[in-house]
């Protein structure tokens, strides 16, 4: 599959999900409203190119930006906020950390070296909140960070160029591995709350 493909097939269904119902388990309190612009201005953000001198890219930072500002400003205090910010670069430095280190060793490869990554700052970003805006928040900060760093990191042999294809594939992937961890682990956790009362009841009567 070439690269972006992934990206537009994400879209899709997290369209169909919000359609159908499943609005907040893909996107949690936010309105369909929001994710159908979200979506529109990725896909133009994503055809736009630009290049400047020996720089060039996509606007698909455009968006995502955008998503990180309206994720923490608005359901965190300025404290929070700087956290969550704070978090979201720990995350695109843990990001590009693992690539460098499979590049170096492919030994270290335990799926995949584009898959390996992203899985794992979508489990952190998990274990920091369940919340759908913060969460897409910081994988957001965190994409940019790594793709930035890393493109400016091989300026020298090769010129930058941001927000490319594999970058847009790597951040829906991270998103919807985040969301299907999320809704995931509440079902879990939701399960063992009733099994567990079950039991102390059971207990209670036996007594």
């Amino acid at each position: 599959m070439n690269p972006g493909f992934l990206s537009y097939i994400l879209l899709t269904l997290s369209l169909i999900l919000i359609c159908f119902g499943w609005r907040s388990h893909a996107i949690g309190g936010a309105s369909a409203r929001a994710a159908s612009l979200f979506c529109l201005g990725w896909i133009a953000a994503a055809a736009v190119d630009w290049k400047a001198g020996a720089w060039a890219g996509t606007a698909a930072y455009a968006p995502l930006l955008a998503l990180a500002a309206l994720g923490l400003v608005s359901p965190f205090s300025r404290k929070d906020a700087a956290a969550a910010l704070s978090f979201g670069c720990l995350l695109g430095a843990i990001f590009s950390l693992v690539q460098l280190v499979e590049r170096v060793d492919p030994l270290a490869i335990v799926l995949h070296p584009t898959v390996d990554p992203v899985a794992l700052i979508a489990l952190l970003v998990v274990c920091y909140t369940r919340r759908a805006a913060a969460q897409l928040a910081m994988l957001s900060i965190a994409l940019v960070v790594n793709d930035a760093y890393m493109a400016l990191l091989y300026a020298r042999w090769q010129p930058p160029f941001f927000g490319g294809r594999e970058f847009q594939d790597a951040w829906w992937v991270a998103a919807a591995s985040a969301r299907v961890l999320s809704v995931a682990s509440a079902a879990v956790v939701d399960r063992a709350k009733r099994e567990g009362g079950r039991i102390w009841a059971w207990l209670r009567v036996r007594r």
